[in-house]
């Protein structure tokens, strides 16, 4: 069987657009650049009191990551003594030791990369060394999460989900 100049430079010229293309999607995915793929850095703005004499704290979340994030609506709170202002604690959360998980009023908010929002939270606490912790989602560019699932799938990547947890500490001085 004759195969035709035509249709093998056709061959030819698929193939190695196609090798071209998965090549450059393996070293956009695997190379190493200047910020991580994801990460959420927070930080502690301020902690007040109102007239009652309720604590709040507002934090700042900033997306430095190269995706898209969503902030989730559960977050944490972890005090030092266990002991809780049970008049304080929102009435979705659960308080049990030093733990605390609570849901945010306002939902999920995306966070696209370089961009920060910030979440004010009662503390429904006296300590003076606490913990914050708020779980986000990597929102994927389109086909990454394929390619990642089929990476894993081959063994070529340790299986990773997005999911990550960006904390603060804080102690008063």
């Amino acid at each position: 069987m004759r195969i035709s100049r035509k249709l093998a430079l056709r061959v030819l010229g698929g193939t190695c657009v196609l090798g071209f293309l998965a090549g450059w999607v393996v070293f956009m995915h695997y190379s190493p650049s200047g910020r991580p793929r994801c990460q959420v850095r927070v930080s502690t703005v301020e902690v007040s009191n109102d007239a009652t004499g309720t604590r709040y704290a507002t934090f700042g979340l900033s997306n430095v990551g190269q995706h898209a994030v969503f902030v989730l609506p559960p977050y944490g709170l972890q005090n030092h003594s266990g002991e809780w202002r049970a008049e304080l604690v929102p009435k979705t959360a659960k308080a049990q030791g030093t733990n605390l998980m609570g849901v945010m009023s306002n939902g999920a908010r995306r966070l696209n990369p370089a961009e920060s929002c910030r979440i004010s939270l009662v503390l429904p606490f006296d300590d003076s060394k606490w913990r914050a912790s708020f779980f986000c989602f990597e929102i994927w560019p389109p086909l990454t999460g394929e390619i990642h699932a089929l990476f894993n799938r081959l063994g070529w990547t340790k299986g990773e989900d997005g999911q990550i947890v960006a904390s603060t500490d804080w102690t008063e001085q």
